[in-house]
């Protein structure tokens, strides 16, 4: 289903940006703790909005009415689309890697949509790094890019992390190494260890 920018139903992505004679490697997705940090975080400023409407209104004697509406105004400013925002990071944005291109969805609202598409032999190199003290099975994602096509980037909360580094780069690797083509054959070679996903198996996907 589309939502104005939103698209929800990830197939459809797929479908649309995979070439004929391209194949699917492996497709990556934020890890549920990126919505429920936003949660926690939003509900603390909840809590300070309605402390602070308490506070107006019993030290400062400001009237209860112009309290509430104050409150509700700044609660609907700051907390609902920020809620909104990441809940559409950990459902709808994902990485997706194909045996030519790393294809990265950012869906960020229902109003806007960014979609970058990065050839495998425009990167320099793939790294996997630990966040939160590697408590939890997630972690950044930093693609390093060669000279002249763009500055790095870096993605969080991505599940096995390391796995889906590994799997990249060894695309990558392939992909050189077969001068810009990987022979259908040769695919096998690169294997992704459990449980990574593709968009097809987000209706059953575990948090």
């Amino acid at each position: 289903m589309r939502i104005f920018a939103l698209e929800t139903d990830l197939r459809k992505i797929e479908e649309k940006f995979l070439s004929e004679g391209e194949q699917h490697m492996i497709t990556a997705f934020h890890h549920s703790l990126i919505f429920l940090l936003a949660v926690v975080k939003y509900t603390i400023f909840t809590a300070i909005i309605i402390a602070l409407a308490v506070t107006a209104s019993v030290t400062f004697g400001a009237p209860w009415e112009w309290s509430s509406i104050a409150a509700l105004v700044a609660w609907l400013l700051l907390v609902p689309y920020q809620v909104l925002k990441r809940y559409i990071d950990w459902k709808y944005d994902f990485i997706f890697v194909t045996t030519t291109r790393v294809i990265t969805v950012n869906q960020s609202s229902i109003f806007r949509q960014t979609i970058k598409q990065l050839n495998l032999e425009n990167f320099a190199s793939i790294t996997a790094q630990t966040q939160f003290g590697n408590i939890f099975p997630f972690g950044k994602i930093i693609f390093e890019l060669k000279e002249g096509h763009g500055r790095g980037m870096t993605y969080l909360y991505i599940p096995h992390a390391t796995t889906v580094a590994d799997v990249i780069s060894d695309t990558v690797a392939m992909f050189v190494k077969a001068g810009g083509y990987i022979p259908a054959g040769k695919q096998a070679a690169v294997h992704a260890t459990p449980p990574l996903t593709t968009a097809k198996d987000m209706a059953v996907m575990p948090s």
